[in-house]
């Protein structure tokens, strides 16, 4: 997982809030939104609720961070590729 910021002006994410992402976006791609509770994400990180509460407002805002994490993943991944080819048609064949 790259390091990015957390939401928070000046600080890079930590292991913790990489846990809860990870565990979250396990939970969320198995499970779903709704079938997936706060308590089994905290219980599968070994976080206590305020730490939960610490890195994301709700629910919908750890799901919503998890979707941002993986969409500037796979932008990054794009633009790496993108920008290590060139002409249209090798750039085409790369994505």
């Amino acid at each position: 997982m790259a390091i990015s910021t957390n939401g928070k002006p000046g600080t890079a994410r930590n292991e913790t809030e990489e846990r809860l992402l990870d565990v979250a976006l396990t939970l969320f791609a198995t499970k779903g939104f709704a079938a997936t509770s706060v308590r089994e994400i905290i219980a599968a990180t070994g976080v206590t609720r305020p730490v939960l509460y610490y890195y994301c407002d709700s629910k919908q805002d750890l799901f919503e961070r998890v979707v941002r994490w993986k969409h500037d993943d796979a932008y990054h991944e794009l633009a790496s590729t993108i920008s290590a080819t060139s002409g249209v048609a090798d750039r085409l064949r790369a994505i």
